[in-house]
């Protein structure tokens, strides 16, 4: 079933939150219809503070490992975008959408940065790429 369609299900949509390969397979086992990331786990795995301390060169190496390991759909907790312009947080988004990543959550940012990315986001994943299942999730509550 596509990402989308999970949450438009009469049951509520459980994600388990996973922070390695076993961690996803055992969110696998245990019969969970789709999975996230935690960057709280991920980066206390990887000897980090959460918020940031996480380069995207390894977030994004842990979101490969995942998704050698499970096919379930899999969204990624992307802290403040992992950039400091639009551009670069929509270059990353655009490298997890390639690794077959179903979304991401959890962009905290200001008003500006904030609509720039919404601007470059429409154009790029609906116009360019025609890809309308790709879902992104602002943290409003991050200004």
């Amino acid at each position: 079933m596509h990402f989308a369609q999970l949450h438009q299900q009469v049951e509520p949509l459980l994600l388990a939150n996973i922070w390695d390969a076993a961690s996803a397979r055992s969110a696998e086992a245990a019969g969970y219809a789709a999975i996230g990331t935690s960057s709280a786990a991920i980066a206390s795995m990887l000897g980090y503070a959460d918020g940031d301390g996480v380069s995207f060169a390894e977030l994004k190496n842990l979101v490969v490992r995942l998704r050698a390991v499970t096919g379930l759909p899999l969204t990624v907790d992307v802290e403040a975008g992992y950039g400091e312009t639009a551009r670069v947080m929509v270059d990353n988004l655009l490298k997890l959408a390639d690794i077959e990543v179903a979304g991401v959550k959890r962009i905290s940012m200001g008003n500006v940065l904030h609509s720039q990315l919404q601007h470059i986001l429409r154009q790029l994943f609906v116009a360019v790429r025609g890809n309308n299942s790709f879902q992104v999730v602002f943290d409003h509550a991050g200004h």
